[in-house]
């Protein structure tokens, strides 16, 4: 793995780290609390998607990491029913598939930027 791939890949599975903390911190407080709005979901679910993309998912359908990431969106909320003071929602699930959406959308449509790019400066796509 070259450095680059490894620098990649950290972008994306260290604020996935972070997120889970956070997500699985009993009774938020401080930052904790400040990150749990609607907002901040869409936010996290928007650039973990992109970097996910980015990391693992650079030459097939973004759909496999769309779903990746629902999953994992899905895993957090229940995951939330067992710790004290915190509870899953399914509004949380829909504002994190929205922000998967977007992060999915930006991804393709740069990456297509990139390619066209590439094309017209007789450049292949690596």
């Amino acid at each position: 793995m070259t450095l680059r791939n490894a620098v990649v890949k950290a972008a994306f599975w260290i604020p996935l780290g972070a997120c889970t903390a956070v997500a699985f911190t009993a009774n938020p407080t401080g930052i904790a609390a400040e990150l749990s709005g609607m907002l901040a979901h869409a936010a996290a679910f928007t650039y973990l998607a992109i970097a996910l993309c980015i990391a693992h998912f650079r030459t097939g359908p973004v759909l496999a990491a769309a779903l990746w990431m629902l999953a994992f969106g899905v895993a957090i909320e229940v995951g939330q029913t067992f710790i004290p003071g915190r509870y899953g929602e399914l509004l949380d699930v829909a504002i994190d598939g929205a922000g998967i959406l977007v992060g999915c959308l930006i991804y393709r449509l740069l990456s297509l930027q990139v390619l066209v790019g590439d094309r017209a400066l007789g450049r292949g796509r690596d």
